[in-house]
Protein backbone atom coordinates (compact mmCIF):
# COMPACT_ATOMS: atom_id res chain seq x y z
CA UNK A 1 0.00 0.00 0.00
CA UNK A 2 1.40 3.38 -1.02
CA UNK A 3 2.10 6.18 1.45
CA UNK A 4 -0.87 8.33 0.31
CA UNK A 5 -3.21 5.38 0.79
CA UNK A 6 -1.82 4.82 4.29
CA UNK A 7 -2.45 8.47 5.14
CA UNK A 8 -6.03 8.21 3.83
CA UNK A 9 -6.72 5.07 5.89
CA UNK A 10 -5.23 6.68 8.99
CA UNK A 11 -7.38 9.78 8.49
CA UNK A 12 -10.52 7.66 8.21
CA UNK A 13 -9.60 5.79 11.41
CA UNK A 14 -9.03 9.07 13.29
CA UNK A 15 -12.34 10.54 12.09
CA UNK A 16 -14.25 7.37 13.02
CA UNK A 17 -12.56 7.27 16.44
CA UNK A 18 -13.36 10.91 17.12
CA UNK A 19 -16.94 10.37 16.00
CA UNK A 20 -17.35 7.46 18.41
CA UNK A 21 -15.97 9.54 21.30
CA UNK A 22 -18.34 12.42 20.59
CA UNK A 23 -21.24 10.00 20.10
CA UNK A 24 -20.52 8.40 23.48
CA UNK A 25 -20.35 11.79 25.16
CA UNK A 26 -23.66 12.93 23.70
CA UNK A 27 -25.50 9.63 24.24
CA UNK A 28 -24.17 8.89 27.72
CA UNK A 29 -27.07 8.94 30.13
CA UNK A 30 -27.06 11.62 32.76
CA UNK A 31 -26.70 10.04 36.19
CA UNK A 32 -28.57 11.19 39.28
CA UNK A 33 -25.56 11.31 41.59
CA UNK A 34 -25.51 12.02 45.34
CA UNK A 35 -24.62 15.58 46.33
CA UNK A 36 -20.98 16.52 46.12
CA UNK A 37 -18.96 19.30 47.79
CA UNK A 38 -18.03 22.33 45.73
CA UNK A 39 -14.47 22.91 44.63
CA UNK A 40 -13.77 19.72 42.67
CA UNK A 41 -10.52 20.33 40.82
CA UNK A 42 -9.12 18.82 37.61
CA UNK A 43 -6.96 15.71 38.11
CA UNK A 44 -6.98 15.77 41.95
CA UNK A 45 -10.76 15.98 42.45
CA UNK A 46 -11.40 16.64 46.16
CA UNK A 47 -8.04 15.42 47.44
CA UNK A 48 -7.20 18.99 48.45
CA UNK A 49 -9.90 18.74 51.13
CA UNK A 50 -7.90 16.10 53.00
CA UNK A 51 -5.73 17.29 55.90
CA UNK A 52 -2.69 15.26 57.01
CA UNK A 53 -3.12 16.64 60.53
CA UNK A 54 -6.73 15.51 60.87
CA UNK A 55 -8.06 11.95 60.99
CA UNK A 56 -9.89 11.09 57.75
CA UNK A 57 -13.10 10.10 59.56
CA UNK A 58 -13.34 13.60 61.02
CA UNK A 59 -12.74 15.24 57.64
CA UNK A 60 -15.36 13.00 56.02
CA UNK A 61 -17.82 13.74 58.84
CA UNK A 62 -17.48 17.48 58.25
CA UNK A 63 -18.00 17.06 54.51
CA UNK A 64 -21.09 14.91 55.13
CA UNK A 65 -22.57 17.41 57.57
CA UNK A 66 -22.48 20.00 54.78
CA UNK A 67 -23.71 17.75 51.96
CA UNK A 68 -25.89 14.99 53.40
CA UNK A 69 -25.77 11.37 54.69
CA UNK A 70 -24.79 10.16 51.20
CA UNK A 71 -22.06 12.38 49.79
CA UNK A 72 -20.02 11.75 46.65
CA UNK A 73 -16.45 13.01 46.61
CA UNK A 74 -13.75 12.36 44.03
CA UNK A 75 -10.32 11.11 45.02
CA UNK A 76 -8.56 12.04 41.81
CA UNK A 77 -11.11 10.97 39.21
CA UNK A 78 -12.37 8.02 41.27
CA UNK A 79 -15.79 8.38 42.90
CA UNK A 80 -15.96 7.78 46.65
CA UNK A 81 -19.28 7.58 48.50
CA UNK A 82 -19.34 8.76 52.12
CA UNK A 83 -22.00 7.10 54.31
CA UNK A 84 -22.58 8.80 57.65
CA UNK A 85 -25.95 7.73 59.12
CA UNK A 86 -27.42 4.45 60.34
CA UNK A 87 -30.27 4.63 57.81
CA UNK A 88 -27.88 4.93 54.87
CA UNK A 89 -25.60 2.25 56.33
CA UNK A 90 -28.58 -0.09 56.40
CA UNK A 91 -29.30 0.70 52.75
CA UNK A 92 -25.75 -0.24 51.78
CA UNK A 93 -25.00 -3.14 54.12
CA UNK A 94 -28.41 -4.82 54.28
CA UNK A 95 -30.65 -3.94 51.35
CA UNK A 96 -27.76 -3.71 48.85
CA UNK A 97 -25.25 -5.92 50.64
CA UNK A 98 -24.28 -8.08 47.67
CA UNK A 99 -23.92 -5.13 45.31
CA UNK A 100 -21.40 -3.45 47.64
CA UNK A 101 -19.66 -6.60 48.91
CA UNK A 102 -16.42 -6.18 46.96
CA UNK A 103 -13.27 -4.22 47.77
CA UNK A 104 -11.59 -1.44 45.77
CA UNK A 105 -8.40 -2.44 43.98
CA UNK A 106 -5.78 -0.43 45.84
CA UNK A 107 -2.03 -0.78 46.16
CA UNK A 108 -2.18 -1.97 49.78
CA UNK A 109 -4.43 -4.85 48.70
CA UNK A 110 -2.05 -5.82 45.89
CA UNK A 111 1.06 -5.74 48.10
CA UNK A 112 0.20 -6.12 51.78
CA UNK A 113 -2.84 -8.24 50.87
CA UNK A 114 -0.66 -10.68 48.86
CA UNK A 115 -2.31 -10.00 45.50
CA UNK A 116 -5.76 -9.62 47.10
CA UNK A 117 -5.59 -13.07 48.72
CA UNK A 118 -6.22 -11.88 52.29
CA UNK A 119 -9.83 -11.80 53.50
CA UNK A 120 -9.56 -8.05 54.16
CA UNK A 121 -8.72 -7.15 50.56
CA UNK A 122 -10.15 -10.08 48.54
CA UNK A 123 -12.78 -9.03 45.95
CA UNK A 124 -16.20 -10.59 46.37
CA UNK A 125 -16.49 -13.89 44.51
CA UNK A 126 -15.86 -17.62 44.83
CA UNK A 127 -12.43 -17.25 46.42
CA UNK A 128 -13.76 -14.86 49.05
CA UNK A 129 -16.69 -17.18 49.82
CA UNK A 130 -14.31 -20.12 50.34
CA UNK A 131 -12.07 -18.03 52.56
CA UNK A 132 -15.03 -16.74 54.56
CA UNK A 133 -16.26 -20.30 55.13
CA UNK A 134 -12.83 -21.36 56.44
CA UNK A 135 -12.84 -18.40 58.83
CA UNK A 136 -16.38 -18.80 60.14
CA UNK A 137 -16.60 -22.60 60.24
CA UNK A 138 -13.10 -23.48 61.39
CA UNK A 139 -10.75 -20.65 62.33
CA UNK A 140 -13.14 -18.38 64.24
CA UNK A 141 -16.17 -20.54 64.97
CA UNK A 142 -17.79 -20.07 68.42
CA UNK A 143 -16.29 -23.41 69.43
CA UNK A 144 -12.79 -22.38 68.33
CA UNK A 145 -13.09 -19.05 70.17
CA UNK A 146 -14.20 -20.93 73.30
CA UNK A 147 -11.30 -23.38 73.01
CA UNK A 148 -8.81 -20.51 72.92
CA UNK A 149 -10.17 -19.06 76.17
CA UNK A 150 -7.26 -20.51 78.18
CA UNK A 151 -4.83 -18.58 75.95
CA UNK A 152 -6.67 -15.30 76.53
CA UNK A 153 -6.73 -15.92 80.28
CA UNK A 154 -2.99 -16.48 80.22
CA UNK A 155 -2.38 -13.28 78.27
CA UNK A 156 -4.54 -11.23 80.65
CA UNK A 157 -2.62 -12.74 83.57
CA UNK A 158 0.61 -11.63 81.88
CA UNK A 159 -0.76 -8.08 81.50
CA UNK A 160 -1.73 -7.99 85.18
CA UNK A 161 1.77 -9.09 86.18
CA UNK A 162 3.29 -6.43 83.89
CA UNK A 163 1.15 -3.72 85.50
CA UNK A 164 2.15 -4.92 88.98
CA UNK A 165 5.84 -4.98 88.13
CA UNK A 166 5.95 -1.63 86.33
CA UNK A 167 3.95 0.20 88.98
CA UNK A 168 6.19 -1.20 91.71
CA UNK A 169 9.40 -0.33 89.85
CA UNK A 170 8.43 3.07 88.39
CA UNK A 171 5.54 4.30 90.51
CA UNK A 172 3.55 4.63 87.29
CA UNK A 173 2.46 2.44 84.34
CA UNK A 174 2.57 3.03 80.59
CA UNK A 175 -0.65 1.23 79.66
CA UNK A 176 -0.22 2.03 75.95
CA UNK A 177 3.00 0.03 75.79
CA UNK A 178 1.68 -2.90 77.86
CA UNK A 179 -1.53 -3.20 75.86
CA UNK A 180 0.29 -3.05 72.53
CA UNK A 181 2.38 -6.03 73.64
CA UNK A 182 -0.75 -7.86 74.76
CA UNK A 183 -2.57 -7.25 71.47
CA UNK A 184 0.03 -9.03 69.36
CA UNK A 185 0.92 -11.69 71.94
CA UNK A 186 -2.70 -12.79 72.25
CA UNK A 187 -3.16 -13.24 68.50
CA UNK A 188 0.19 -14.99 68.08
CA UNK A 189 -0.75 -17.49 70.79
CA UNK A 190 -4.07 -18.20 69.13
CA UNK A 191 -2.35 -18.78 65.77
CA UNK A 192 0.65 -20.82 66.86
CA UNK A 193 -0.03 -22.25 70.34
CA UNK A 194 -2.05 -25.40 71.03
CA UNK A 195 -5.38 -24.50 72.72
CA UNK A 196 -4.84 -27.13 75.45
CA UNK A 197 -1.26 -26.13 76.27
CA UNK A 198 -1.95 -22.83 78.02
CA UNK A 199 1.16 -20.81 78.74
CA UNK A 200 3.59 -22.67 76.49
CA UNK A 201 5.76 -20.25 74.50
CA UNK A 202 5.20 -20.65 70.76
CA UNK A 203 7.70 -18.20 69.22
CA UNK A 204 11.22 -17.26 70.24
CA UNK A 205 11.99 -13.75 71.48
CA UNK A 206 13.76 -13.02 68.18
CA UNK A 207 10.78 -14.22 66.13
CA UNK A 208 8.38 -12.12 68.21
CA UNK A 209 10.56 -9.02 67.90
CA UNK A 210 10.73 -9.38 64.11
CA UNK A 211 7.01 -10.05 63.86
CA UNK A 212 6.08 -7.03 65.97
CA UNK A 213 8.32 -4.76 63.90
CA UNK A 214 6.73 -5.94 60.66
CA UNK A 215 3.18 -5.62 62.01
CA UNK A 216 3.84 -2.06 63.18
CA UNK A 217 5.16 -1.07 59.76
CA UNK A 218 2.24 -2.77 57.99
CA UNK A 219 -0.34 -0.95 60.14
CA UNK A 220 1.34 2.38 59.40
CA UNK A 221 1.53 1.77 55.62
CA UNK A 222 -2.03 0.42 55.41
CA UNK A 223 -3.28 3.63 57.02
CA UNK A 224 -1.65 5.87 54.41
CA UNK A 225 -3.87 7.44 51.75
CA UNK A 226 -1.73 6.69 48.69
CA UNK A 227 -2.47 9.29 46.02
CA UNK A 228 -1.16 6.94 43.32
CA UNK A 229 -4.34 4.89 43.82
CA UNK A 230 -6.30 7.89 42.54
CA UNK A 231 -3.93 9.62 40.10
CA UNK A 232 -2.41 7.08 37.66
CA UNK A 233 0.59 9.25 36.72
CA UNK A 234 1.73 9.37 40.34
CA UNK A 235 1.36 5.61 40.58
CA UNK A 236 3.52 5.01 37.50
CA UNK A 237 6.42 7.05 38.85
CA UNK A 238 5.88 6.26 42.58
CA UNK A 239 7.24 9.65 43.63
CA UNK A 240 6.66 8.95 47.34
CA UNK A 241 8.23 5.49 47.27
CA UNK A 242 5.04 3.98 48.73
CA UNK A 243 4.87 1.06 46.29
CA UNK A 244 8.52 0.26 46.80
CA UNK A 245 8.05 0.26 50.59
CA UNK A 246 4.95 -1.94 50.52
CA UNK A 247 6.46 -4.40 48.03
CA UNK A 248 9.58 -4.73 50.16
CA UNK A 249 7.52 -5.21 53.31
CA UNK A 250 5.22 -7.75 51.64
CA UNK A 251 8.24 -9.85 50.62
CA UNK A 252 9.46 -9.78 54.22
CA UNK A 253 6.00 -10.72 55.51
CA UNK A 254 5.79 -13.68 53.13
CA UNK A 255 9.24 -14.87 54.17
CA UNK A 256 8.36 -14.66 57.88
CA UNK A 257 5.01 -16.42 57.39
CA UNK A 258 6.59 -19.20 55.31
CA UNK A 259 9.25 -19.85 57.95
CA UNK A 260 6.72 -19.94 60.79
CA UNK A 261 4.36 -22.22 58.86
CA UNK A 262 7.18 -24.64 58.07
CA UNK A 263 8.17 -24.64 61.73
CA UNK A 264 4.65 -25.60 62.83
CA UNK A 265 3.76 -28.26 60.27
CA UNK A 266 4.17 -31.30 62.50
CA UNK A 267 0.56 -31.87 63.64
CA UNK A 268 -1.32 -31.01 60.45
CA UNK A 269 -3.14 -33.95 58.88
CA UNK A 270 -1.73 -36.50 61.35
CA UNK A 271 -5.00 -37.56 62.95
CA UNK A 272 -4.56 -35.31 65.99
CA UNK A 273 -7.82 -34.31 67.69
CA UNK A 274 -9.06 -31.17 65.90
CA UNK A 275 -9.62 -29.46 69.25
CA UNK A 276 -5.86 -29.66 69.87
CA UNK A 277 -4.82 -28.05 66.59
CA UNK A 278 -3.72 -24.45 66.35
CA UNK A 279 -4.80 -22.17 63.50
CA UNK A 280 -1.73 -22.93 61.39
CA UNK A 281 -2.47 -26.64 61.69
CA UNK A 282 -6.04 -26.02 60.54
CA UNK A 283 -4.89 -24.05 57.51
CA UNK A 284 -2.43 -26.78 56.55
CA UNK A 285 -5.08 -29.47 56.89
CA UNK A 286 -7.38 -27.94 54.25
CA UNK A 287 -8.01 -30.25 51.27
CA UNK A 288 -9.32 -29.94 47.73
CA UNK A 289 -10.40 -26.50 46.60
CA UNK A 290 -9.93 -25.18 50.15
CA UNK A 291 -6.20 -25.96 50.07
CA UNK A 292 -4.40 -22.63 50.16
CA UNK A 293 -1.12 -21.60 48.48
CA UNK A 294 1.65 -20.14 50.70
CA UNK A 295 0.89 -16.49 49.94
CA UNK A 296 -2.80 -16.99 50.78
CA UNK A 297 -1.87 -18.56 54.13
CA UNK A 298 0.51 -15.67 54.75
CA UNK A 299 -2.37 -13.29 54.05
CA UNK A 300 -4.56 -15.05 56.62
CA UNK A 301 -1.87 -15.07 59.31
CA UNK A 302 -1.13 -11.37 58.92
CA UNK A 303 -4.85 -10.55 58.65
CA UNK A 304 -5.27 -12.09 62.09
CA UNK A 305 -2.39 -10.24 63.66
CA UNK A 306 -2.71 -6.86 61.93
CA UNK A 307 -6.51 -6.60 62.05
CA UNK A 308 -6.83 -7.97 65.58
CA UNK A 309 -3.86 -6.74 67.59
CA UNK A 310 -4.03 -2.95 67.30
CA UNK A 311 -7.82 -2.84 67.31
CA UNK A 312 -8.11 -4.68 70.64
CA UNK A 313 -5.26 -2.87 72.40
CA UNK A 314 -6.53 0.55 71.25
CA UNK A 315 -10.08 -0.28 72.39
CA UNK A 316 -8.96 -1.36 75.87
CA UNK A 317 -6.84 1.77 76.25
CA UNK A 318 -9.72 4.06 75.26
CA UNK A 319 -11.95 2.28 77.81
CA UNK A 320 -9.49 2.90 80.64
CA UNK A 321 -8.98 6.52 79.55
CA UNK A 322 -12.73 7.20 79.48
CA UNK A 323 -13.27 5.57 82.89
CA UNK A 324 -10.42 7.61 84.39
CA UNK A 325 -12.06 10.67 82.87
CA UNK A 326 -15.33 9.72 84.62
CA UNK A 327 -14.29 8.18 88.01
CA UNK A 328 -17.89 7.53 89.12
CA UNK A 329 -18.31 5.10 86.22
CA UNK A 330 -15.03 3.42 87.14
CA UNK A 331 -16.24 2.89 90.71
CA UNK A 332 -19.63 1.62 89.55
CA UNK A 333 -18.02 -0.94 87.24
CA UNK A 334 -15.69 -2.14 90.00
CA UNK A 335 -18.59 -2.55 92.43
CA UNK A 336 -20.46 -4.72 89.91
CA UNK A 337 -17.37 -6.86 89.23
CA UNK A 338 -16.78 -7.35 92.97
CA UNK A 339 -20.38 -8.50 93.45
CA UNK A 340 -19.99 -11.14 90.73
CA UNK A 341 -16.39 -12.26 91.31
CA UNK A 342 -15.45 -11.27 94.84
CA UNK A 343 -11.81 -10.64 95.67
CA UNK A 344 -10.41 -14.15 96.00
CA UNK A 345 -10.03 -15.00 92.32
CA UNK A 346 -9.60 -13.31 88.95
CA UNK A 347 -12.34 -12.62 86.41
CA UNK A 348 -13.21 -15.33 83.87
CA UNK A 349 -15.11 -15.02 80.60
CA UNK A 350 -18.06 -16.85 82.16
CA UNK A 351 -18.45 -13.96 84.60
CA UNK A 352 -19.01 -11.32 81.91
CA UNK A 353 -22.62 -12.32 81.17
CA UNK A 354 -23.48 -11.38 84.77
CA UNK A 355 -22.06 -7.86 84.37
CA UNK A 356 -24.59 -5.67 82.50
CA UNK A 357 -22.86 -2.40 83.40
CA UNK A 358 -19.46 -3.69 82.24
CA UNK A 359 -21.09 -4.74 78.95
CA UNK A 360 -22.63 -1.26 78.69
CA UNK A 361 -19.19 0.30 79.21
CA UNK A 362 -17.80 -1.72 76.31
CA UNK A 363 -20.74 -0.82 74.05
CA UNK A 364 -20.28 2.86 74.85
CA UNK A 365 -16.57 2.48 74.16
CA UNK A 366 -17.26 1.09 70.67
CA UNK A 367 -19.89 3.79 70.01
CA UNK A 368 -17.51 6.66 70.73
CA UNK A 369 -14.23 5.05 69.70
CA UNK A 370 -14.64 2.37 67.01
CA UNK A 371 -11.12 1.00 66.58
CA UNK A 372 -11.32 1.25 62.78
CA UNK A 373 -13.57 4.32 62.39
CA UNK A 374 -13.95 3.98 58.61
CA UNK A 375 -13.95 0.18 58.60
CA UNK A 376 -12.60 -1.33 55.39
CA UNK A 377 -13.81 0.33 52.14
CA UNK A 378 -16.55 -1.38 50.13
CA UNK A 379 -16.93 -1.29 46.36
CA UNK A 380 -19.66 -2.02 43.79
CA UNK A 381 -18.48 -3.70 40.60
CA UNK A 382 -21.56 -2.63 38.62
CA UNK A 383 -23.66 0.53 38.47
CA UNK A 384 -26.13 0.43 41.36
CA UNK A 385 -29.19 2.30 42.56
CA UNK A 386 -29.02 3.48 46.17
CA UNK A 387 -31.64 5.59 47.96
CA UNK A 388 -32.78 6.93 44.58
CA UNK A 389 -29.28 7.84 43.42
CA UNK A 390 -27.17 6.30 40.65
CA UNK A 391 -23.88 4.95 41.99
CA UNK A 392 -21.32 4.41 39.18
CA UNK A 393 -19.54 1.07 38.93
CA UNK A 394 -16.32 0.73 40.98
CA UNK A 395 -17.27 3.45 43.44
CA UNK A 396 -15.39 3.20 46.74
CA UNK A 397 -17.80 3.30 49.69
CA UNK A 398 -16.52 4.65 53.03
CA UNK A 399 -18.70 3.70 55.98
CA UNK A 400 -18.08 6.35 58.65
CA UNK A 401 -18.70 4.23 61.76
CA UNK A 402 -17.35 7.06 63.93
CA UNK A 403 -19.94 9.53 62.59
CA UNK A 404 -22.76 6.98 62.87
CA UNK A 405 -21.93 6.38 66.53
CA UNK A 406 -21.97 10.13 67.25
CA UNK A 407 -25.07 11.06 65.25
CA UNK A 408 -27.04 13.50 67.46
CA UNK A 409 -30.21 12.58 65.60
CA UNK A 410 -30.03 9.14 67.24
CA UNK A 411 -27.97 9.55 70.41
CA UNK A 412 -28.77 11.95 73.26
CA UNK A 413 -25.64 13.77 74.46
CA UNK A 414 -23.88 12.08 71.56
CA UNK A 415 -20.39 13.28 72.48
CA UNK A 416 -20.64 12.26 76.14
CA UNK A 417 -19.44 8.92 77.58
CA UNK A 418 -22.62 7.58 79.20
CA UNK A 419 -22.68 3.76 79.53
CA UNK A 420 -26.09 3.79 81.23
CA UNK A 421 -27.68 4.59 77.85
CA UNK A 422 -27.34 0.86 77.07
CA UNK A 423 -28.79 -0.50 80.31
CA UNK A 424 -32.13 -2.30 79.93
CA UNK A 425 -31.90 -1.91 76.15
CA UNK A 426 -31.45 -4.81 73.77
CA UNK A 427 -28.77 -3.24 71.56
CA UNK A 428 -26.12 -5.58 70.16
CA UNK A 429 -22.69 -5.00 68.62
CA UNK A 430 -23.05 -7.74 66.03
CA UNK A 431 -24.86 -6.02 63.19
CA UNK A 432 -28.55 -6.00 64.05
CA UNK A 433 -28.58 -2.36 65.19
CA UNK A 434 -27.15 -0.18 62.44
CA UNK A 435 -26.50 2.79 64.71
CA UNK A 436 -23.84 0.67 66.47
CA UNK A 437 -21.80 -1.41 64.00
CA UNK A 438 -18.13 -1.34 65.07
CA UNK A 439 -17.55 -4.69 63.31
CA UNK A 440 -19.61 -3.73 60.22
CA UNK A 441 -22.49 -5.87 58.91
CA UNK A 442 -23.32 -8.39 56.22
CA UNK A 443 -21.07 -10.31 53.85
CA UNK A 444 -18.02 -8.26 54.82
CA UNK A 445 -18.64 -8.16 58.56
CA UNK A 446 -15.43 -8.72 60.54
CA UNK A 447 -15.15 -12.52 61.00
CA UNK A 448 -13.26 -11.93 64.25
CA UNK A 449 -16.02 -9.88 65.88
CA UNK A 450 -16.79 -12.50 68.54
CA UNK A 451 -13.13 -12.95 69.41
CA UNK A 452 -12.45 -9.22 69.53
CA UNK A 453 -15.42 -8.56 71.81
CA UNK A 454 -14.37 -11.43 74.14
CA UNK A 455 -10.83 -10.06 74.46
CA UNK A 456 -11.91 -6.47 75.15
CA UNK A 457 -14.57 -7.42 77.71
CA UNK A 458 -12.28 -9.79 79.61
CA UNK A 459 -9.34 -7.36 79.59
CA UNK A 460 -11.37 -4.35 80.75
CA UNK A 461 -13.11 -6.35 83.50
CA UNK A 462 -9.85 -7.94 84.68
CA UNK A 463 -7.95 -4.65 84.83
CA UNK A 464 -10.75 -2.82 86.65
CA UNK A 465 -11.06 -5.70 89.10
CA UNK A 466 -7.33 -6.00 89.72
CA UNK A 467 -6.32 -2.39 90.36
CA UNK A 468 -7.33 0.98 91.75
CA UNK A 469 -6.61 3.29 88.82
CA UNK A 470 -5.74 6.97 88.93
CA UNK A 471 -4.16 9.53 86.66
CA UNK A 472 -0.45 10.29 86.96
CA UNK A 473 0.53 13.91 87.63
CA UNK A 474 -2.71 15.27 86.20
CA UNK A 475 -6.39 15.65 87.01
CA UNK A 476 -8.92 13.26 85.41
CA UNK A 477 -10.37 16.05 83.27
CA UNK A 478 -6.87 16.78 81.90
CA UNK A 479 -6.47 13.38 80.21
CA UNK A 480 -5.59 13.85 76.53
CA UNK A 481 -8.54 12.41 74.56
CA UNK A 482 -7.24 13.39 71.12
CA UNK A 483 -6.62 10.80 68.37
CA UNK A 484 -3.77 10.00 66.05
CA UNK A 485 -4.75 9.86 62.35
CA UNK A 486 -4.58 6.43 60.72
CA UNK A 487 -6.42 3.24 59.80
CA UNK A 488 -6.76 2.51 63.52
CA UNK A 489 -7.12 5.52 65.84
CA UNK A 490 -5.06 5.27 69.02
CA UNK A 491 -4.91 8.09 71.50
CA UNK A 492 -2.53 10.90 70.58
CA UNK A 493 -0.35 10.43 73.67
CA UNK A 494 0.56 7.39 75.76
CA UNK A 495 -1.72 6.61 78.70
CA UNK A 496 0.44 6.96 81.83
CA UNK A 497 -1.36 5.99 85.06
CA UNK A 498 -0.89 4.62 88.55
CA UNK A 499 -2.31 1.20 89.40
CA UNK A 500 -2.53 0.03 93.03
CA UNK A 501 -3.43 -3.64 93.65
CA UNK A 502 -6.93 -4.03 95.12
CA UNK A 503 -6.87 -7.83 95.59
CA UNK A 504 -4.88 -10.04 97.97
CA UNK A 505 -1.45 -10.64 96.45
CA UNK A 506 -1.90 -14.42 96.29
CA UNK A 507 -4.81 -13.96 93.85
CA UNK A 508 -2.53 -12.41 91.22
CA UNK A 509 -0.28 -15.47 91.26
CA UNK A 510 -2.99 -17.87 90.03
CA UNK A 511 -2.42 -21.60 89.52
CA UNK A 512 0.78 -23.20 88.28
CA UNK A 513 -0.11 -22.44 84.65
CA UNK A 514 -0.71 -18.78 85.39
CA UNK A 515 -4.44 -19.15 84.72
CA UNK A 516 -7.28 -18.85 87.17
CA UNK A 517 -9.75 -21.70 87.11
CA UNK A 518 -12.75 -19.57 87.98
CA UNK A 519 -15.73 -21.18 89.68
Amino acid sequence: MEFNQLVSVAAVVVVLGASLVFLRLFTKKKLNLPPSPKGRMPIIGHLHLMDDNEAAHRTFARISEQNGPLTMIYMGNKPTLLVSTAAMAEQVLKHNDQAFASRPFITAGKTLGFDFKSIVFAPFGNYYRRLRRIYTVELLSPKRVALSQVLRQHEIKHVINSVLAENQAEGRVNMTSILQEMGIDNLVRMIFAKPHMGATECLTKEEMATLKSVVKEAVNLAGVIYVGDFIPLLDIYDFTGYKKKTNKLAAKMLDIATQLIEKHKSDAGTGVDNDKLNLVDILLSQKGEDQLPPHAMAGILFDFIIAGSDTTSVSIEWAIAELLHYPHYLKRAQEEIDQVVGKERLVTEQDIKHMPFLQAVVKELFRLHPAAPLGIPHCNMEETKLAGYDIPAKTTVMMNLWAIGRDPAHWDDALEFKPERFLNKDITLMGRDFHLIPFSVGRRQCPGAGLGLAVVQLAVASLLHGFEWSTYNQKPEEIDMREKPGLVTPRKSDLIVTAVPRLPLHVYQGDKNGVQNGH
